[in-house]
C-alpha cells in the first residue's frame, strides 16, 4: 500500500500534485528515460554498482554514492511505495533536475559532502527553482529569508539570492556542512535538523537522554513532516540505485553541465545579454530567477546563469574584450495623460512589442502613473568625440545625432522646449535623465538635446556574424571598407585580428 496522502507533508504534497498533473501531459510522448537494462549490472545482494562502472548517467553517480546509510526500516519502505505509486511526478521531478544537478553534485563532492544530498530539492521542491511553500521558504532548497541571509545569500528589493540555483546551492552547501559537523556526521539527524531546524533535533536529543531512549533519528520524537522527510530522501536514493529492483525507468541526466554560472564582475542588463546570445528576455529570466528587474543589482551579485555552450562564449569574449560594458542604462517614462503604447514607441524609436517584452505588459494597456521601461537612453550627457569615428559597444546609434543646450528661461516647460526643438518631451526627459518626474525648470538651467543629422550625413552599422574561414581582410573586402575601419568599430579586434566562426562583427557603413 501506497502512504495515505493526508500523512504527507502539505508542501511536498502540493509540489508532488502539481508535478503529477503535468507529467501526465507529456510522459507518453517522452523518450529520455534512462532504462533499467542500460544500468551497469547490480550484484544479487542488491548493492550499487563501483564508482569505476559509472558512465554517463548522473543518475547512475548518485546512485553509486553510499555515504547515506543504507536502512529496511518500514518508513522507508512505505516512502518507497509511494513513490512508485506515482512513477510520472518522480520523472518529471528529475527532468526539472537536469540544469541543475551537475552543479550541485560538484559543489557537495568538493565540500566532501554525501554526493546523496544532490537530491534534497527533490523533496524540499519538486526541483522547481521558483517554488514557494506557504511559510515563506523558497528556491530549490527552500530557504527562508532568515536562514539565507546566515549562509550567504542576498536578498533585497532587486536581488532574491534565494531563487538563484546556483547561489542557494552554495548556502545550501555551508548549511549541511554546519550541520554534519553540529552532529558528528550523523546525517540522518543532520537531515532532519535541515527539515524541522537544529533547535527541534536538539530538543528531542535531550528528552530522549533524560528518559534513557535511544538517541538515534529513528527513535527520536520529532515532528510528523520530519519523521517522514528523512525515510522520503533515502527511498528515493534506494529507486535511483537499484531502478532495476523496482522495474521503474528514469530520465538519463547527462553527467556534464547542463547550465554554467559566470561572475560577470559587473553590472549587466538582460537586454544586452539577450542581443549576444540570441536568447529571449524570457529564458533568461528563466535561467536567472533570483533577479527581481531585468539588470544585475548595482552593488552585485552580478552573477548569470546561462546554457554550458553560451556560458563559455561569453567568457571567451570577457576574456577577449576585458572593458566591454555589458549594461544598458534604460531609459524610464511614467505614463501620463493621452499615452498609448504606440506613440511611446513612436517617441522612443522603439517597438510596440519591445515596451510589451520589457515590461512584463499582457497586451498595450497601460495606466497614468506606471513606469515603463522604455529601452536604452538615445543619447548621452553630452557629445561624444566626432573625430573617433564610430564606437560598436552601444554608443553607434549616437554618432548620428548633433548635439546642444538650451537654456531655462522664464516660462519654459518640458514640453515648450521640446516643441521649440522640434522634438518629443519623452526623448527631452530622457536626454537629461529625469525619467518621467514631475519638475519645476529652474531659469538658466542647461538642457541637453540632440536631432537626428540629415540622412546623408549619417552613419550605419550592420551586424553581422562571420563565418567559416572569413578573415578581417575577407569581411572588409565583402562590405568595400578597411580593415581599419572594421579594428576601429570593434575593439576584440584591435589586439586580436583573428575572427572566429559565429563571432559578432558590427560593420560601419559610410553614406554614400
Amino acid at each position: 500500500m501506497s502512504k495515505p496522502l493526508l500523512s504527507l507533508p502539505i508542501r511536498s504534497l502540493f509540489l508532488w500534485l502539481a508535478t503529477s498533473v503535468l507529467a501526465t501531459n507529456s510522459a507518453a510522448n517522452s523518450t529520455d528515460f534512462r532504462k533499467p537494462a542500460n544500468h551497469a549490472a547490480i550484484d544479487a545482494s542488491g548493492a550499487p554498482p563501483p564508482l569505476a562502472l559509472i558512465a554517463d548517467d548522473l543518475l547512475t553517480r548518485i546512485g553509486s554514492d553510499n555515504s547515506l546509510p543504507a536502512t529496511d526500516n518500514p518508513r522507508v519502505q512505505r516512502q518507497v511505495e509511494f513513490f512508485l505509486s506515482g512513477p510520472q511526478a518522480l520523472r518529471a521531478t528529475l527532468r526539472r533536475a537536469r540544469p541543475y544537478l551537475f552543479n550541485i553534485v560538484t559543489e557537495l563532492e568538493q565540500a566532501s559532502l554525501p554526493t546523496g544530498l544532490a537530491l534534497l530539492p527533490a523533496i524540499e521542491s519538486a526541483f522547481d527553482p521558483k517554488a514557494v511553500s506557504p511559510m515563506h521558504a523558497a528556491g530549490l532548497w527552500q530557504f527562508i529569508p532568515a536562514t539565507g541571509d546566515r549562509y550567504g545569500l542576498t536578498l533585497n528589493r532587486q536581488y532574491d539570492g534565494r531563487f538563484s540555483p546556483a547561489d542557494s546551492t552554495m548556502a545550501a552547501v555551508r548549511f549541511l556542512t554546519a550541520l554534519g559537523e553540529h552532529y558528528e556526521g550523523d546525517w540522518l539527524l543532520a537531515l532532519a535538523a535541515y527539515n524541522t531546524g537544529p533547535g527541534n533535533v536538539d530538543r528531542a536529543i535531550a528528552r530522549a537522554k533524560r528518559e534513557a531512549l535511544p538517541v538515534n533519528y529513528w527513535d527520536l520524537s520529532l515532528p510528523r513532516e520530519t519523521m517522514d522527510y528523512v525515510p522520503r530522501l533515502l527511498a528515493l536514493l534506494r529507486i535511483v540505485a537499484q531502478p532495476q529492483r523496482y522495474n521503474i525507468e528514469l530520465p538519463f541526466i547527462a553527467n556534464e553541465p547542463h547550465l554554467l554560472a559566470i561572475d560577470m564582475q559587473q553590472r549587466f542588463s538582460l537586454s544586452n545579454i539577450a542581443e549576444f546570445t540570441d536568447l529571449s528576455i524570457a529564458e533568461l529570466r528563466r535561467h536567472n530567477p533570483a533577479l527581481k528587474a531585468d539588470a544585475s543589482p548595482e552593488q552585485g551579485p552580478h552573477t548569470l546563469q546561462l546554457p554550458a555552450a553560451l556560458a563559455r562564449s561569453i567568457n571567451d569574449t570577457r576574456r577577449r574584450e576585458p572593458d566591454r560594458v555589458w549594461h544598458n542604462v534604460p531609459a524610464v517614462h511614467v505614463v501620463v495623460s493621452g499615452d498609448s503604447l504606440s506613440e511611446l514607441a513612436r517617441t522612443y524609436e522603439t517597438s510596440v512589442d519591445r515596451l510589451q517584452a520589457l515590461n512584463n505588459l499582457p497586451d498595450t494597456r497601460i495606466g497614468i502613473g506606471k513606469k515603463l521601461t522604455v529601452g536604452v537612453s538615445q543619447a548621452p550627457d553630452r557629445p561624444l568625440d566626432e573625430t573617433s569615428q564610430i564606437s560598436c559597444h552601444g554608443v553607434a546609434k549616437n554618432l548620428n545625432y548633433q548635439y546642444g543646450t538650451h537654456t531655462v528661461r522664464s516660462g519654459d516647460s518640458i514640453w515648450s522646449i521640446a516643441r521649440t526643438l522640434g522634438t518629443q518631451s519623452g526623448k527631452l526627459r530622457s536626454w537629461n535623465d529625469m525619467g518621467g518626474e514631475k519638475r519645476v525648470l529652474s531659469i538658466g538651467e542647461q538642457m541637453h538635446h540632440a536631432s537626428l543629422k540629415p540622412k546623408k550625413e549619417r552613419d550605419n552599422i550592420i551586424r553581422y556574424r562571420a563565418r567559416a574561414n572569413d578573415s578581417l581582410t575577407a569581411i572588409a573586402e565583402k562590405f568595400g571598407i578597411t580593415t581599419l575601419d572594421l579594428r576601429r568599430c570593434n575593439s576584440s579586434l584591435q589586439s586580436d585580428p583573428r575572427v572566429a566562426p559565429g563571432q559578432l562583427v558590427l560593420i560601419p557603413v559610410r553614406p554614400s
